[in-house]
């Protein structure tokens, strides 16, 4: 199961039930150069967050590929990190606009 097919498949429900504006593969698991049983490692910018809509993403992501997944946004990372960060990301509406 590649990663970025995954997200590009649920993306309009993603969208729509959770209010994600976007979603970021961490670079070398968005080609599938991962395990099948790898966590899954993802960055996601909401409109507004809280801590349980969070967990609600956090699960649902789980269930839809399988397995654990490694969750982020980057409102609660250092604007120091995020320039680093952001270069080993990418990002689903970069890949596919539409």
């Amino acid at each position: 199961m590649i990663i970025l097919e995954v997200i590009r498949e649920n993306k309009e429900e993603l969208q729509r039930r959770f209010g994600i504006q976007r979603i970021g593969i961490v670079e070398g698991q968005r080609s599938g150069e991962h395990g099948e049983t790898s966590r899954v490692n993802l960055v996601i910018e909401f409109g507004e967050v809280t801590p349980d809509l969070f967990l609600e993403v956090k699960s649902f992501l789980e269930e839809l590929f399988g397995r654990d997944v490694g969750l982020a946004t980057f409102e609660v990372q250092s604007p120091h990190i995020r320039p680093l960060a952001e270069r080993q990301i990418s990002w689903w509406e970069e890949e596919n606009p539409d």
